[in-house]
């Protein structure tokens, strides 16, 4: 039976380290269908990268998304370009990009390092 595919929470290790993002907790709480978020798969309890998500949809705090972009390393939990994702605010480590008027997607410098 295969495991069921785990996403780093990435709020739980900054809540850790002390670190409170409001401007990463901003930008998540403004979140479009079309915006593409960066979460970290994991692997057998340790981090194989960052993937990057198109967000599909939003229902309260839960989001759908599918994969736009990943590492390597990630092949192994079998996860493919498209495929459907289930995450929540937690997750998300940045905002790769937002969704222009046209729909789009355009670049968004990264605000934290964690």
């Amino acid at each position: 039976m295969k495991k069921p595919l785990e996403f780093e929470d990435i709020a739980a290790l900054r809540r850790d380290a002390g670190i409170d993002d409001v401007d990463l907790r901003r930008a998540v709480e403004g979140l479009r269908v079309g915006d593409i978020v960066r979460l970290t798969v994991l692997g057998d309890a340790k981090a194989l990268g960052a993937v990057l998500v198109r967000v599909t949809s939003i229902n309260g705090a839960g989001y759908r998304g599918s994969v736009a972009g990943l590492p390597a390393r990630a092949a192994a939990t079998g996860l493919r370009l498209g495929s459907p994702v289930s995450f929540t605010p937690a997750h998300i480590h940045s905002i790769a990009s937002k969704a222009g008027g046209d729909g789009r997607a355009t670049p968004r410098r990264r605000t934290s390092s964690c």
